[in-house]
């Protein structure tokens, strides 16, 4: 059975970058939980971020990953929350993290305003605003703390760039 080392947080926290850090240093592939779906069904995704239907989302990311993942064990960035079209922020389902063999969750945070201007520079667009930014952090703080004490997971939260920067630098990691 396949294990990951999840990286989470909000559309735009640095999430990926991250990830390719953090894999380089510890020699593990990283994969992107968007690209995946994105790579297995490009109707599944969306220059706004929103998803359509988040179960069928997610399914689709485990059938990606036990299609197109060959390491027996990688880095994944992704969501535990995802924002759908009607702009609820709604809890990806709690199998989905089971199905996923998480050893290891990283949540990721960052101030919302500065979150906001990354989108912008990246995106070139605003495609949420700042209290949007702070709501959806809220909930995938509180959402992550569940799945992972549900699941004996363990979680580490970095609130911001400078803990980000510091935990690469520390010798051991994980």
């Amino acid at each position: 059975m396949k294990k990951c080392i999840f990286i989470a947080g909000v559309h735009g926290v640095g999430k990926t970058t991250f990830s390719r850090q953090l894999a380089t240093k510890l020699n593990l592939a990283h994969y992107s939980a968007s690209k995946l779906i994105k790579d297995f069904d490009s109707k599944l995704f969306f220059a706004d971020k929103r998803v359509n239907d988040v179960r069928s989302n997610q399914d689709v990311l485990i059938n990606s990953i036990q299609q197109n993942v060959s390491e027996e064990f990688y880095i994944l960035d992704g969501h535990f929350t995802l924002l759908t079209k009607d702009n609820v922020i709604e809890k990806i389902p709690s199998d989905t993290f089971k199905n996923l063999s998480i050893t290891t969750a990283i949540l990721l945070l960052e101030i919302p305003s500065i979150i906001h201007k990354r989108i912008h520079n990246r995106d070139k667009s605003k495609i949420f605003s700042v209290s949007e930014i702070e709501e959806m952090q809220q909930y995938e703080i509180a959402y992550a703390k569940e799945i992972c004490s549900l699941n004996s997971i363990s979680l580490l939260i970095l609130k911001n760039s400078l803990e980000v920067e510091n935990y690469l630098k520390k010798e051991r990691v994980i």
